[in-house]
């Protein structure tokens, strides 16, 4: 007759000897299971960070620079004759230009807090450039890529408002066009 009744001695946990601890550098353990022999190092993306935002600060601070004068001394003047409907659309893209402006300057505000924050403190490793961004520089990532989109919608339906309100007719139709459908995609 077949004895199938677990033994004492078939629940014992055998366990390497101690000097077997002593010689290997510490394992991550993930809980997915097995340990980190095939992963990728730890490593510091201090630096590719900083460049990242470098590049979305850099190119809203451009984009701003040329919400300026779109704002301000180059936008669409509110004459005393204008139509109501022109003088509303005139009032819109004063608001809408001073918006796409002041989101371009907050990309920038969070981009440069981001670089400075990344170059004063120790940055932990991470096992990669997008763990560090969606991590523990969330808030700073999430914010500059979304205000540079909106700035960049902004900045884009600004244009295609000024132009349309300076020319009028079938070209500014069509280049309010043109912007409005690459505003849709982007």
């Amino acid at each position: 007759m077949l004895d199938l009744a677990p033994s004492p001695s078939s629940f014992a946990l055998v366990l390497p000897p101690p000097s077997l601890f002593h010689h290997h550098a510490p394992m991550n353990l993930y809980l997915r299971g097995g340990n980190a022999l095939g992963a990728m190092p730890l490593v510091s993306y201090a630096a590719e960070a900083s460049a990242l935002f470098a590049n979305v600060g850099g190119t809203a601070a451009f984009i701003a620079g040329g919400l300026v004068p779109l704002s301000a001394f180059a936008a669409p003047k509110i004459a005393p004759g204008d139509p109501h409907s022109l003088k509303r659309v005139k009032r819109i893209h004063a608001l809408l230009a001073v918006m796409s402006l002041v989101s371009n300057l907050l990309a920038v505000m969070y981009s440069t807090m981001a670089r400075n924050t990344l170059a004063e403190s120790i940055v932990a490793p991470t096992a990669s450039l997008k763990e560090l961004l969606l991590g523990e520089y969330a808030l700073e990532w999430t914010g500059c890529n979304v205000h540079f989109i909106m700035g960049l919608c902004g900045f884009a339906a600004t244009l295609g408002l000024n132009v349309w309100l300076g020319f009028g007719g079938a070209a500014g139709k069509a280049v309010a066009c043109g912007v409005a459908s690459t505003v849709l995609l982007m």
